[in-house]
């Protein structure tokens, strides 16, 4: 039995991780998964290369543009929410105390620095606050570049647009051409809507000749998980890894805050009653308490909102456990039908989820996009 060389071996070895790592690190710098981007190896494909070529021509730049324009809107938006969340909280504990204690020190200097930086502090949560509803939401941003990424695979997994004659490929840049011009003209009402408003779809059909459709089939699914499915969940697993504390502190917490908020105002009613106020100093610090336990919790659910992290636990878990279900039964299907309904299913979920989210951002927290 012969061996082939080491060096062989090492080449060998050197070129599939290179490509694994052009495979799945293309735009790893930016904070959403990179589908988009093709590598060699895809756009030479004899099965796939016509349409991923296309696609490449016409989907890239806009979907980049969008995604630069979402990331630095929504950095933008993220630190002007946080000072106007920050500033609103402190203006809030420095009033408190100002009034607490009013008449006992008003005249110190200290005090009257206090409240002039409560002052400031208020000014500046309602103008950062204001700025941040007026500025063109980043969540419509964002919402553009996800719609452009969901255009793409749209036309993937319908084969009968691109199949078959060259002629079904200008067709088909056509169809995303005009598209691509309804994403543009998308207003804030317009993404609203389609956040509340289910679309029933139906499957697509497979074309005509199924025979010679099979390797353009057993290709897509490749494609699908090693570019769809797995790329959306190693960008899952990095934002977990990266804001693990930022998102699970303030969960806990805030139902926390409320329950001692409600726990100092009883002990303050029973002091008041039973004790005739006495200590006057425990009653004040639990008057405070209770006034700023909930901004606080107010507080730190803004901070979350505007870290994009207050996406329900449940619901992102059904979501994941659904599509590694549908990924299984995509690698055994056999037939035409199949394939393509489990690829639509796939696509199904993941703009479910993406629905959602808008939904949840732009309806509960309007001022946040």
């Amino acid at each position: 039995m012969t061996h082939p060389p080491r060096d062989d071996l090492a080449r060998k070895r050197a070129l599939r991780a290179e490509h694994q790592a052009r495979l799945y690190d293309v735009g790893a710098e930016t904070e959403s998964p990179d589908d988009m981007r093709d590598v060699p190896v895809w756009l030479r494909s004899p099965t796939l290369g016509p349409v991923l070529t296309l696609c490449a021509q016409v989907l890239v730049q806009p979907f980049l543009d969008a995604e630069a324009d979402a990331l630095n809107s929504q950095a933008s938006h993220r630190r002007i929410t946080r000072c106007a969340a920050i500033g609103g909280l402190l203006a809030i504990g420095i009033a408190l105390f100002e009034f607490v204690h009013h008449g006992r020190s008003a005249g110190d200097p200290p005090w009257a620095v206090a409240e002039f930086v409560a002052i400031a502090a208020a000014l500046a949560a309602i103008g950062l606050g204001g700025v941040a509803a007026r500025q063109d939401g980043w969540i419509g941003k964002r919402h553009r570049a996800e719609r452009i990424r969901a255009l793409k695979f749209r036309l993937l997994i319908e084969p009968a647009r691109w199949t078959g004659a060259p002629v079904q490929l200008e067709t088909a840049e056509a169809w995303i051409r005009d598209e691509l011009r309804k994403i543009d003209r998308l207003t804030r009402r317009d993404i609203a809507l389609w956040a509340r408003r289910e679309e029933a779809r139906h499957a697509p059909v497979p074309p005509s000749g199924r025979e010679q459709l099979r390797p353009v089939l057993r290709d897509l699914v490749r494609y699908y998980i090693d570019r769809r499915l797995s790329v959306r969940r190693d960008s899952i697993t990095s934002r977990r890894r990266h804001r693990r504390l930022f998102r699970w502190v303030p969960l806990w917490a805030t139902p926390y805050l409320f329950f001692f908020a409600v726990v100092a105002v009883v002990c303050h009613l029973l002091l008041v009653t039973v004790a005739d106020g006495k200590p006057q100093v425990l009653t004040e610090w639990l008057l405070i308490v209770a006034v700023l336990l909930p901004a606080l919790g107010a507080t730190l659910r803004t901070l979350r909102l505007s870290g994009e992290g207050d996406r329900p636990r449940p619901r992102s878990r059904a979501g994941a456990v659904t599509l590694r279900s549908l990924k299984a039964a995509l690698k055994k299907e056999q037939s035409p039908d199949g394939i393509l309904s489990t690829l639509w299913s796939c696509e199904q979920v993941l703009e479910w989820e993406h629905r959602e989210w808008v939904r949840r951002l732009m309806t509960e927290a309007p001022w946040l996009g």
